[in-house]
């Protein structure tokens, strides 16, 4: 079942520079959660690891300590609509 959720992920996202004003942007994704959790290299916490539109199928995952208003259970796969919200940072010029 596809559900709608606030997604606030800690995910490295790459946004140029030029336009950091310190506007937050939201976009509506395809996010698919994988059936089982893994450890994070240098944390040692369990992590979700989750790809997003057109990676998904594909061999490139991300991970992600967690996604809100979203309870994981192990062993299904998600197929979710979710609204990421990143915030540009204009102290990055």
């Amino acid at each position: 079942a596809m559900k709608k959720l606030l997604f606030l992920a800690a995910m490295i996202l790459a946004t140029a520079c030029s336009s950091d004003d310190g506007s937050i942007d939201v976009e509506e994704i395809q996010l698919f959660v994988n059936h089982f959790k893994t450890t994070a290299p240098f944390t040692l916490d369990t992590v979700l690891l989750i790809q997003e539109e057109d990676n998904i199928g594909s061999d490139a995952y991300l991970s992600t300590f967690g996604i809100r208003d979203f309870e994981f259970e192990q062993g299904y796969t998600y197929l979710l609509t979710v609204e990421r919200t990143v915030r540009r940072n204009p102290e990055t010029e």
